[in-house]
């Protein structure tokens, strides 16, 4: 919560664009990590996939999880926000109903 309050203020003064290039880069390396410790190199220290975990998580609230939603809001009208909304919500909600399936 912390992280993605903190956003706010950076958006305007380093861009919004900046910030989701460094927030994707962050992501992926993180992910990477956690695909190398559980895959190919089988480290079995549970702090570092925690660690790798919980920085995957401040760097999506530091980027794409505030910036997105600050997109729609500055480029779409009431309408086109709630049905963006109604489309996220929608989409997650079917996400998660399938995910014991996958």
């Amino acid at each position: 919560m912390i992280s993605s309050l903190s956003v706010f203020p950076l958006i305007d003064r380093c861009g919004r664009k900046p910030l989701l290039i460094i927030g994707e880069i962050g992501m992926g390396v993180f992910l990477v990590l956690i695909g190398l410790f559980q895959g190919p190199l089988d480290l079995d220290y549970p702090l570092l996939h925690l660690t790798c975990t919980l920085m995957f998580i401040i760097f999506f609230e530091m980027s794409l999880g505030p910036i997105v939603w600050v997109y729609c809001s500055e480029v779409l009208y009431a309408k086109g926000m709630g049905l963006s909304t109604a489309a996220n919500w929608t989409s997650s909600f079917i996400a998660v109903l399938l995910y014991p399936y996958m």
